[in-house]
């Protein structure tokens, strides 16, 4: 559905003698398997503008005293923070890409600070400052304005423009020439209701500038289309909590309406052990949609290992199987299989084909 224009092995050693099976006259190309990793940054460099103050033998005890930016003569002043940091925290900051970016100021600013009649100083504009976001609403069709304003306000019982963005957008990601994460109002995709069992995910598409969702398991006609308003590895006490403070909602899905305590118990743990990237036997387990909780954060890392080490041990009807399913998720989260359907044609043709098997043979 299209929503337009809506807000185990190493790798086989050089020169080493492997033996072959014998080849057909016709040489297929081999098939690589994607592969998703958790990539830890790159580490820090120690800038100049740091000192360290020894605490304890414990490295995590250390404190800098960082100024951010570093002053430069060369370039006009701009304001700067004097920051005391935990090792930990300074390493994380500095290793952010381009961090620290020079600050963008305005062209003029639109306030002044002077006494306030309510307590000592305070900040007063010195024009009038308009509302962007209602600029941005009057420029929409009388038509379209109007369904805008019968979406819900969560936040108060008289709606709002920001209640109803802050309770309808959607995360759309990043867009080019900024890093900082946006979101957008759909018309009908910000109908969609929440479940902590979803069966639609969505995604933003730049090129056409649109949301598309798309259902990640079999739905029959009449069902009603779910995504997750928070994040579904939480436990079912965090979600609820969630939902109550930003949505003013209980949950009443089948995870959160499970009737005793013991299956609520299990239903955390699965979650929890999916959030916390369990042993892989457990994974293929859990991803047997057992709690319907498809994290994107998740099931690409550990399916796309299932899928080699299927592969690697020569278990032509599982790797299938997973390269199957990931290649089903891959559509539904990415809008393309990204090479999946092709390793799950044809596993025996991956690169990682019986590399268990050629390990012992050596």
């Amino acid at each position: 559905m299209n929503f337009k224009r809506g807000f185990l092995l190493d790798k086989p050693k050089k020169n080493a003698e492997i033996k072959r099976a014998p080849q057909a006259a016709t040489t297929v190309p081999i098939v690589k398997i994607p592969s998703y990793t958790f990539d830890p940054p790159p580490p820090p460099a120690i800038l100049p503008d740091t000192q360290r103050i020894p605490g304890s033998r414990d490295a995590q005890m250390n404190l800098w005293i960082a100024s951010i930016p570093m002053p430069n003569e060369r370039f006009p002043p701009e304001p700067y923070s004097i920051c005391i940091l935990w090792d930990k925290q300074k390493d994380a900051m500095y290793s952010r890409p381009g961090f620290p970016s020079r600050l963008i100021s305005p062209p003029r600013n639109v306030y002044e600070i002077r006494p306030s009649p309510i307590a000592g100083l305070g900040m007063f504009a010195t024009e009038d400052i308009a509302n962007v976001v209602q600029m941005a609403i009057d420029k929409l069709p009388p038509w379209s304005k109007e369904k805008f304003f019968s979406l819900a306000d969560s936040q108060s019982s008289r709606p709002s423009l920001l209640g109803i963005i802050n309770t309808n957008a959607i995360p759309l990601g990043a867009l080019p020439g900024f890093s900082g994460m946006v979101g957008g109002v759909c018309l009908e995709l910000s109908r969609i209701n929440h479940s902590c069992c979803p069966n639609v995910t969505h995604r933003f598409d730049l090129q056409s500038f649109s949301v598309e969702a798309r259902a990640i398991r079999p739905i029959a006609r009449g069902t009603e289309l779910f995504i997750p308003y928070v994040h579904i590895l939480d436990s079912r006490a965090e979600r609820q909590k969630d939902l109550r403070s930003k949505y003013g909602f209980t949950c009443t899905c089948p995870s959160c309406s499970l009737p005793t305590a013991e299956e609520r118990k299990r239903s955390d743990t699965v979650r929890g052990l999916l959030q916390n990237a369990a042993k892989m036997e457990r994974v293929r387990a859990l991803f047997d949609y057992e709690e319907n909780a498809i994290d994107d954060n998740v099931w690409p890392v550990y399916l796309q290992r299932l899928v080699k080490a299927y592969c690697a041990l020569g278990d032509e009807e599982n790797a299938k199987t997973y390269a199957q399913r990931t290649a089903k998720l891959t559509l539904a989260f990415r809008g393309s299989d990204e090479g999946w359907d092709a390793v799950a044609n044809n596993p025996k043709n991956t690169d990682w084909w019986g590399l268990r098997a050629k390990a012992d043979a050596r």
